[in-house]
């Protein structure tokens, strides 16, 4: 894995490395959807796929039976599936021949249904809407340096994008369009072939959010960095203000925020500055209502990683145990409160991969099931690699053991 720009850190004082991937080229298409019967609940479809410690794909049940394996074979290496859509997961492949590719698969049968041969092991992608004119994005290193972003259609046909560092993306809920901020300088947007900036400079940050509300991200306006929320009608809406590496997660209507700047850092000058909105303290992980812009706090401890649930409504985060770099804590915020989970030993490269571009990955890998009943998360357990599924009540655990890596299928 080539290094990343590290935004922050003192939120993960201890990783560092580099980006991630985008550009399109895209048609949003219309869906019609009829009316059903309230009287009818149909609960989601739970799933989880996991990376194996001897490079296989396996997936699971919400009971944790399993549904299938996909082996890698001898001169082959899987790694970090997601689910592309319901019914297919997308993986790496790299194998003893140096050769890479991304793999979709039938989630149910395991069976090959395309892959997208290239020079390097992608790291990071990106699977787009069902109604984008595109499969997935897919960001990997280049052998003359820096990185390749490509977009990757579904039937394995792959399109450079670009060749900046670092990259990272977020997709339009409706697939027609691909935000990009690139270089830790500029924001863009992509659609239909053309790319209009809309923010530069554009703040200390990593990914930005596409939601149903807007894309949510950071600007640099008159020397203030504001978080704000952009649409192609009626441009940004700013929220609040706040100082030094930011990193965000959207859902539900919410972002959780937090800086690693816990100086000063300026923050009554930059209230002033930007006049009504309200400035979020650094260090302080918190919560801000897209539509009133209200802030609710929710730890005044530094988090090493947060994800929404499906519903919005609750707030997975992990904090540091006595200081300890990968002992870690998980916690559940919600309207009602904040509970504690278990504490865990991270994996070395679950944390290294992830940890330090939870942003971006919250985008591609989900540690909350459908329901938002359980999570999953690779730990360490008497010295064993293993995936551990958690009731989000915090009622009790189960291990999949041999065991790297984790993420549910999303409710759609």
């Amino acid at each position: 894995m080539i290094p990343r720009m590290a935004i922050g850190v003192a939120v993960v004082a201890l990783v560092m490395a580099s980006c991630t991937p985008g550009e399109t080229q895209l048609e949003a298409s219309t869906t019609t959807t009829e009316a059903v019967s309230t009287a009818t609940t149909v609960p989601p479809v739970e799933r989880l796929v996991v990376a194996t410690a001897s490079g296989d794909v396996a997936i699971y049940d919400q009971d944790l039976a399993e549904v299938t394996t996909i082996a890698s074979g001898e001169a082959a290496d899987f790694r970090q599936p997601v689910w592309l859509d319901a019914s297919s997961v997308l993986y790496a492949e790299a194998t003893a021949q140096a050769e890479s590719a991304l793999i979709v698969a039938d989630a149910m049968t395991g069976n090959e249904r395309w892959r997208a041969s290239m020079p390097t092991l992608p790291f990071y992608y990106l699977p787009a809407p069902a109604a984008a004119g595109a499969a997935t994005t897919s960001l990997r290193s280049d052998p003359a340096g820096g990185l390749v972003a490509e977009l990757v259609g579904s039937d394995g046909s792959v399109q450079p994008l670009d060749t900046v560092s670092p990259y990272y993306t977020s997709w339009s809920p409706d697939g027609s369009a691909l935000a990009v901020h690139a270089e830790s300088e500029r924001v863009t947007v992509r659609r239909d072939g053309a790319v209009d900036v809309i923010a530069e400079p554009s703040g200390v940050f990593q990914a930005p959010v596409w939601t149903e509300s807007g894309l949510v991200t950071l600007r640099t306006a008159a020397g203030v960095q504001r978080l704000s929320v952009w649409n192609e009608d009626d441009g940004f809406r700013d929220l609040a203000t706040i100082d030094g590496p930011v990193r965000f997660v959207a859902g539900g209507g919410k972002i959780a925020i937090q800086s690693a700047d816990v100086g000063d850092g300026g923050g009554v000058q930059a209230g002033v500055q930007a006049q009504t909105i309200p400035d979020i303290p650094g260090g302080r992980l918190a919560v801000v209502d897209v539509e009133t812009g209200a802030i609710e706090t929710v730890s005044d401890v530094l988090a090493a990683i947060y994800q929404w649930d499906p519903a919005g409504s609750r707030l997975l985060f992990a904090t540091f145990d006595d200081g300890a770099t990968l002992n870690l804590t998980w916690r559940v915020w919600s309207q009602d409160g904040v509970i504690s989970l278990s504490s865990f030993l991270a994996q070395a490269s679950w944390f290294r991969d992830v940890v330090p571009f939870f942003d971006q990955y919250d985008q591609s890998v989900s540690m909350w099931s459908a329901s938002g009943e359980q999570i999953a998360y690779p730990a360490v357990v008497d010295e064993r690699l293993v995936v551990i599924v958690e009731k989000a009540d915090g009622s009790g655990t189960q291990t999949i053991d041999g065991a790297t890596w984790s993420s549910w299928l999303r409710s759609r």
